[in-house]
């Protein structure tokens, strides 16, 4: 019995490093979604930040009658200039993300993100990202709207 015990000690004392880089790497991976997306490109129209924790192969993908499109991340910084230009950011109703699920294998993780605006869900996004040198990059996104 005492082996056992000292054995479920061990397994749980070696397992705590794993916890807490995991949970670094997740609060990481927030604050890029925060810093890149939320406040980059939805609130703000930051497009400095937008490069920093957007792959320039990003790739938003959008179901539309049966058909697959592409929209780079380039064509949506030009979309966010122009919001800027326009007046239309910053936003005064600004988005809120909640993240149900963060999901890491590696140097790999895929991301729920709840987007809110005063307090209602607009999009349920699922985000993948690949850590870099640099840091975590947001590469692609599939999303559902909520009507």
């Amino acid at each position: 019995m005492k082996t056992v015990f000292s054995l479920a000690l061990i397994a749980l004392l070696l397992g705590l490093p794993l916890t807490a880089e995991t949970a670094g790497e997740q609060e990481a991976i927030k604050q890029t979604i925060i810093s890149a997306y939320q406040e980059g490109l939805i609130n703000n129209g930051d497009t400095e930040a937008v490069l920093r924790g957007f792959h320039p192969g990003f790739n938003l993908l959008i179901k539309r009658d049966n058909m697959l499109e592409k929209l780079p991340i380039y064509n949506w910084i030009q979309s966010t200039e122009e919001k800027v230009k326009a007046g239309r950011l910053p936003r005064k109703d600004k988005a809120e993300f909640s993240f149900p699920l963060v999901d890491i294998t590696n140097d790999t993780a895929v991301v729920k993100v709840h987007f809110s605006i005063a307090n209602k869900l607009i999009f349920t996004d699922y985000l993948l990202l690949y850590r870099f040198d640099d840091g975590w990059k947001i590469v692609a996104k599939v999303y559902h709207k909520h009507e």
